[in-house]
């Protein structure tokens, strides 16, 4: 169908003038993550609610990968941020 938009649909006029790619990605599929070179990012940003392990999980990735990508998730309390950089 015609009508049906297409994968370049998806980044807005604005996006593009802002030079901003958004990416949309399974937070507990590490095949994705190297699929979409995620550890070359600018910045990820998580806000999956309940899902911290995963999230330390693409923070190990990162680690591995020797990124410097800045990387943003959602947590309940103090507590779950401060988990997260242990």
């Amino acid at each position: 169908n015609s009508n049906e938009p297409n994968n370049n649909d998806s980044i807005s006029g604005e996006e593009k003038i802002k030079g901003v790619k958004c990416e949309y990605a399974d937070i507990h599929d590490p095949e994705c993550w190297e699929e979409l070179e995620m550890d070359k990012a600018f910045m990820i940003i998580s806000t999956m609610k309940g899902a911290r392990h995963a999230e330390k999980a693409m923070l190990e990735w990162l680690r591995r990968h020797k990124s410097e990508t800045i990387f943003v998730a959602c947590s309940q309390n103090n507590a779950d941020a401060m988990r997260m950089y242990k």
